[in-house]
């Protein structure tokens, strides 16, 4: 009863307070010159080749990018990753030789994300990894 007292005594305010933080805390919010803008769950990747080898057949959650010369940096990509059908890895070609390592998974408030394939030592590839803040 005494709770019940204490919540009609409140001001309407407090409620509009709160409404609004329920509101505005369901997803992240970037703030741009023009005002706020909802992030639509849209995460972009690329890939840059910092070694001296040449990469084909490059496909990243099952996605296929175009083949990777050294020292290159490829476009970016909308991510379509559903963790039921695709893997977190990033596959390639080099010499003949299947490539293959597990990724980091971009955090979904990530509007784009980048994965740097360091160098290549004994036949496992060593993928850096990075996430840019836009606003």
């Amino acid at each position: 009863m005494r709770i019940f007292l204490i919540f009609t005594n409140m001001n309407c305010s407090f409620y509009i307070v709160i409404l609004l933080i329920s509101v505005f805390s369901s997803g992240p919010v970037f703030r741009t010159p023009a005002g706020f803008v909802f992030q639509d769950g849209s995460t972009k990747i690329r890939v840059i080749n910092a070694t001296d080898h040449s990469f084909t057949n490059v496909s990243l959650f099952s996605m296929n990018f175009d083949n990777l010369l050294p020292n290159d940096t490829l476009a970016y990509k909308e991510l379509r990753y559903d963790s039921l059908r695709d893997d977190p890895l990033i596959y390639c070609v080099i010499d003949g030789k299947n490539l293959a390592r597990y990724l980091t998974i971009p955090d979904k408030a990530a509007r784009r994300f980048t994965y740097v394939i360091d160098s290549v030592t004994n036949g496992i590839l060593h993928v850096s990894s990075y996430s840019e803040i836009s606003e």
